[in-house]
Protein backbone atom coordinates (compact mmCIF):
# COMPACT_ATOMS: atom_id res chain seq x y z
CA UNK A 1 0.00 0.00 0.00
CA UNK A 2 1.04 3.64 -0.83
CA UNK A 3 1.17 6.15 1.95
CA UNK A 4 0.40 9.63 1.31
CA UNK A 5 3.79 10.47 2.20
CA UNK A 6 5.30 7.70 -0.47
CA UNK A 7 2.81 9.80 -3.19
CA UNK A 8 4.18 13.28 -2.05
CA UNK A 9 7.63 12.05 -2.31
CA UNK A 10 7.18 10.49 -5.59
CA UNK A 11 5.87 13.75 -6.84
CA UNK A 12 8.85 16.02 -4.92
CA UNK A 13 10.64 13.53 -7.65
CA UNK A 14 9.04 13.20 -10.86
CA UNK A 15 7.50 16.74 -10.97
CA UNK A 16 10.32 18.58 -8.34
CA UNK A 17 9.63 22.28 -9.68
CA UNK A 18 6.10 21.84 -10.68
CA UNK A 19 3.93 23.77 -8.69
CA UNK A 20 2.12 21.75 -5.58
CA UNK A 21 0.35 24.58 -3.93
CA UNK A 22 -0.75 28.02 -4.72
CA UNK A 23 -2.53 30.76 -2.58
CA UNK A 24 -3.12 34.32 -2.74
CA UNK A 25 -1.41 36.26 0.32
CA UNK A 26 -2.56 40.37 0.12
CA UNK A 27 -1.45 41.09 -3.45
CA UNK A 28 0.80 38.43 -4.14
CA UNK A 29 0.62 34.82 -4.96
CA UNK A 30 2.35 32.39 -3.37
CA UNK A 31 3.77 29.28 -5.19
CA UNK A 32 5.42 25.78 -3.45
CA UNK A 33 6.64 23.33 -5.34
CA UNK A 34 6.68 19.78 -4.53
CA UNK A 35 10.08 19.48 -3.77
CA UNK A 36 9.55 22.05 -1.41
CA UNK A 37 6.55 21.39 -0.02
CA UNK A 38 8.55 17.67 0.48
CA UNK A 39 11.41 19.83 2.14
CA UNK A 40 9.26 21.88 4.36
CA UNK A 41 7.64 18.98 5.75
CA UNK A 42 10.70 16.85 6.92
CA UNK A 43 12.08 20.34 8.71
CA UNK A 44 8.82 20.42 10.40
CA UNK A 45 8.88 16.52 11.10
CA UNK A 46 12.39 17.35 12.39
CA UNK A 47 11.27 20.43 14.67
CA UNK A 48 8.47 17.96 15.89
CA UNK A 49 10.80 15.33 17.31
CA UNK A 50 13.33 18.03 18.72
CA UNK A 51 10.95 19.53 20.26
CA UNK A 52 9.94 16.20 22.01
CA UNK A 53 6.98 14.51 20.40
CA UNK A 54 6.68 10.87 19.87
CA UNK A 55 4.69 8.63 17.49
CA UNK A 56 0.85 8.80 18.69
CA UNK A 57 1.77 12.23 20.17
CA UNK A 58 -1.28 14.65 19.22
CA UNK A 59 -0.78 18.02 17.70
CA UNK A 60 -3.41 20.90 17.80
CA UNK A 61 -3.88 22.81 14.69
CA UNK A 62 -5.33 26.79 15.50
CA UNK A 63 -4.93 28.10 12.41
CA UNK A 64 -6.06 29.48 9.25
CA UNK A 65 -6.06 27.56 6.24
CA UNK A 66 -2.83 28.49 4.81
CA UNK A 67 0.23 26.44 3.10
CA UNK A 68 1.96 25.95 5.99
CA UNK A 69 -1.18 23.46 6.97
CA UNK A 70 -0.07 21.60 4.46
CA UNK A 71 3.50 21.26 5.23
CA UNK A 72 2.65 20.63 8.86
CA UNK A 73 0.30 17.72 7.57
CA UNK A 74 2.76 15.66 5.90
CA UNK A 75 5.68 16.72 8.93
CA UNK A 76 3.34 14.94 11.08
CA UNK A 77 2.48 11.90 9.07
CA UNK A 78 6.38 11.80 8.70
CA UNK A 79 7.01 12.49 12.22
CA UNK A 80 3.90 9.87 13.55
CA UNK A 81 1.87 12.87 15.22
CA UNK A 82 -1.79 13.00 14.51
CA UNK A 83 -2.76 16.30 13.80
CA UNK A 84 -6.02 17.79 15.20
CA UNK A 85 -6.89 20.53 13.58
CA UNK A 86 -9.61 22.73 14.32
CA UNK A 87 -11.47 25.74 13.25
CA UNK A 88 -9.55 29.12 13.47
CA UNK A 89 -13.09 30.53 14.78
CA UNK A 90 -13.20 28.64 17.66
CA UNK A 91 -13.22 30.64 20.68
CA UNK A 92 -10.19 29.86 23.24
CA UNK A 93 -12.73 27.54 25.79
CA UNK A 94 -13.43 25.61 23.20
CA UNK A 95 -9.81 25.21 21.99
CA UNK A 96 -8.79 23.97 25.31
CA UNK A 97 -11.86 21.46 25.44
CA UNK A 98 -10.43 20.32 22.46
CA UNK A 99 -6.81 19.78 24.08
CA UNK A 100 -8.09 18.01 27.11
CA UNK A 101 -9.90 15.71 25.69
CA UNK A 102 -7.50 14.74 22.79
CA UNK A 103 -4.39 14.87 25.25
CA UNK A 104 -2.64 17.20 22.62
CA UNK A 105 0.64 17.73 23.50
CA UNK A 106 1.63 20.20 21.50
CA UNK A 107 -0.21 23.33 19.80
CA UNK A 108 0.31 24.97 16.89
CA UNK A 109 -1.30 28.79 16.68
CA UNK A 110 -2.03 31.33 14.47
CA UNK A 111 -0.67 34.99 15.14
CA UNK A 112 -4.54 35.60 14.73
CA UNK A 113 -5.57 33.30 17.65
CA UNK A 114 -2.55 34.12 20.05
CA UNK A 115 -3.88 37.50 20.20
CA UNK A 116 -7.34 35.69 22.21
Amino acid sequence: MTTLCQLLQGAAVEFSSKTAVLMKRGYRIEHWSYQYLWEFSERLATYLRGKGLQHGDRLLLWAPNMPEWIGLYFGCLRAGVILVPIDMRSTLDFAVKVKEKTSASYLFVSQINQEQ
